[in-house]
């Protein structure tokens, strides 16, 4: 243990840290290039007062907070780790000072113009060994498992693979026995057969067909498998009486389904012609809701009804638009927008903003991109090499 933390000795440090306060000079997002120099005076004027002794920081600092124009903020950052800001050039700055009291010169970022001041450095410290030699040991445990697993899982790869019509070889080398499972089809079974990597394997063309062993199957970490048709059954036509349940079954729900549409088509068109769905919800024996206003992220309304909200067009002034969609149980909504707001993207934070445009971007780029390869494809021959693939 202690050789791995003498080599490792800079995995178990804490790195430096540095606590700081600053005085920032205020810019908005869309400040004119005038804005700017005016606030960068201003931040200069402050720094050139400190430096030159006329000012102390701390003084500057309660001026600030003083300050009732709303374009200077001030205070206490704490503790501020390398690496833990989205800006380096605030970071840069702070650990550019060397000493605490050290006030650096007016730092450019987004929000404006900072003045930093260190207040003190917390020095790198390595944990001694007694501290983390429960860690290590930990660590080490776990090597060793999954270096004997990948050993173990290459031995049963190996002798399942040179014994591919017989599992008995592997199972006595690793000392495991060979289980069997119980009947299932495509859609799965019991135990491991609800994997969808083990149905997928047992029907396959390797496997069913031709006997042999599968290749090994990781179904989760620390649990591979190896396996190989048994038995098989082939499918055969069920007899009326053995389906005749499900088939009433389906029938009724087909039933259902035509009379729900049926009623739907009549329920719009009484919508239409301005009866109120409030009313017509309970003739219908249907649950009426008044969503009132909402976004396209509101979660008090189901998303199908919202996604279908906001791909109805805009309705006329005292008109509505009328829409109607399959919910996820199978029910069916009908629903009216009357009023439209439109949105105010000014309040939605520039990151996000930037974020949407990226997105959208990429998606407009990808639609372009499938456009010009289905193009050339009906234009071109095309042959495509599975084999190379």
């Amino acid at each position: 243990l202690k050789t791995v933390y003498n080599a490792q000795m800079d995995r178990y440090g804490r790195p430096e840290e540095r606590s700081a306060s600053h005085i920032l000079i205020k810019l908005s997002p869309d400040a004119t290039q005038e804005e700017v120099n005016q606030a960068e005076a201003q931040a200069q004027k402050i720094a050139d007062e400190i430096h030159s002794g006329s000012k102390s920081f701390d003084q500057a600092l309660e001026e600030a907070k003083a300050n009732t124009s709303g374009k200077l903020e001030s205070g206490d950052l704490g503790v501020i780790g390398k690496g833990l800001l989205d800006n380096p050039a605030f970071e840069n700055a702070l650990y550019a000072l060397e000493k605490a009291g050290d006030v650096s010169q007016p730092v450019r970022m987004p929000s404006g113009f900072h003045l930093i001041r260190l207040d003190q450095i917390a020095p790198a410290q390595i944990k001694p060994f007694e501290e983390v030699r429960e860690s290590i040991a930990k660590e080490l445990r776990q090597q060793q498992a999954e270096n004997r697993f990948y050993e173990i899982t290459q031995t049963l790869a190996n002798l399942s693979y040179e014994h591919p019509d017989n599992l008995e070889p592997a199972a006595k080398a690793l000392d495991v026995p060979v289980q069997d499972s119980d009947w299932f089809d495509r859609q799965g079974g019991e135990g491991i057969a609800k994997q969808p990597k083990v149905i997928d394997s047992a029907f396959s063309e390797d496997v069913l067909k031709r006997g042999i062993n599968s290749e090994p199957l990781e179904l989760e970490p620390g649990h591979v498998v190896v396996l190989r048709v048994k038995e098989h059954k082939e499918a055969t036509p069920r007899t009326l009486e053995e389906s005749r349940e499900e088939i009433v079954k389906i029938l009724r729900e087909q039933q259902a389904r035509e009379a729900l549409a049926k009623d739907i088509e009549i329920l719009k068109k009484r919508a239409i012609q301005g009866e109120h769905l409030q009313t017509l919800a309970r003739e219908f024996s249907g649950e009426f809701k008044d969503t009132g206003l909402v976004s396209r992220d509101a979660s008090s309304v189901d998303s199908t009804v919202l996604a279908t909200a906001f791909r109805l067009p805009q309705p006329e002034t005292g008109q509505v638009a009328l829409g109607s969609v399959t919910l996820a149980n199978g029910d069916q909504a009908v629903l009216e927008v009357f009023q439209v707001t439109p949105g105010q993207p000014d309040t939605v934070p520039e990151n996000e903003r930037k974020a949407l445009a990226q997105q959208l971007a990429y998606q407009t780029g990808s639609e372009q991109f499938d456009g010009l390869l289905n193009s050339v494809r009906a234009k071109t021959k095309v042959v495509t090499y599975n084999d190379r693939l």
